[in-house]
């Protein structure tokens, strides 16, 4: 019984490790692109981080013979996940672009002498 509270400790601290490490990663490599940091937290961390749990939940089941966790996973959960932050982040992503294009430009700077 003991050694599997240990498993079971060990595990949850790889998997909030290993998810850390994940949005830690893809946020540098996404920002290195060029590509806006809203996308970067709306679109694609907040996607994997919602699906990137049910992986070893999904692999470990499959090897146990019952695929129709994993399969439930693949087909239906994952997909919902990425319709819910899609439907969500395209209209903040919209509003945001507006209020950015309603800012007065930036006053010109001068040096005199």
């Amino acid at each position: 019984m003991m050694i599997q509270i240990q498993i079971f400790f060990g595990g949850l601290a790889a998997l909030v490790a290993g998810a850390d490490l994940l949005v830690r990663g893809l946020s540098r490599l996404v920002l290195s692109f060029g590509i806006s940091q809203l996308v970067v937290v709306g679109l694609t961390i907040v996607a994997l981080d919602t699906s990137g749990p049910r992986l070893p939940v999904s692999f470990g089941t499959a090897m146990e013979g019952r695929t129709d966790i994993a399969t439930g996973n693949v087909i239906g959960s994952n997909p919902l996940d990425s319709w819910v932050m899609l439907s969500f982040m395209l209209p903040l992503a919209a509003v945001t672009l507006v209020l950015e294009m309603l800012q007065p430009a930036p006053r010109a700077v001068t040096c005199s002498p």
